[in-house]
């Protein structure tokens, strides 16, 4: 899902009840970290700028082979590249684990998405043809009733 460069996030918005006042309010500013955006913030905090770059190759090379794989092959290309390497190689093997383990929550956040999603949709369309269904039949009995009426 592509995100926007920069917006505020309401507490309020998470709340089953709308309310035009809320009690308590929170408001964060959410900036877009992802490699490409941000450029003025990416320029100013180099650390930053440098996370992007790793995590975008983690995320390019995981679409074309198993996640240990790309993320062994972003960190060793980070590290010869210059990108974060005093980190990455002080703690390989500890960013290879977590970078596995995040990856794969967030696969399977996505999945879980997809599947509410896709079950969502089902049920709309069941309820949809339920719905359907009642109104041919709220037609019949029309007919039905007009037919008597001027039969009498």
């Amino acid at each position: 899902m592509l995100q926007p460069e920069k917006q505020i996030l309401r507490l309020s918005d998470a709340f089953e009840k709308e309310t035009a006042e809320p009690e308590l309010e929170l408001k964060v500013l959410m900036l877009n970290i992802n490699f490409g955006h941000n450029q003025e913030l990416m320029e100013k905090c180099r650390t930053l700028k440098e996370y992007a770059q790793y995590v975008d190759r983690v995320r390019k090379y995981a679409k074309r082979m198993q996640i240990e794989e790309a993320v062994e092959r972003a960190v060793t290309e980070c590290i010869r590249e210059g990108i974060l390497a005093d980190f990455l190689s002080s703690q390989r093997a500890e960013v290879i684990a977590v970078s596995i383990f995040e990856y794969n929550e967030e696969e399977e956040m996505r999945k879980i998405r997809d599947s509410e999603y896709k079950s969502g949709k089902e049920d709309g369309i069941a309820q949809g043809i339920a719905c359907g269904e009642a109104e041919a039949i709220i037609s019949l009995i029309r007919k039905k009733i007009r037919k008597r009426l001027r039969h009498k």
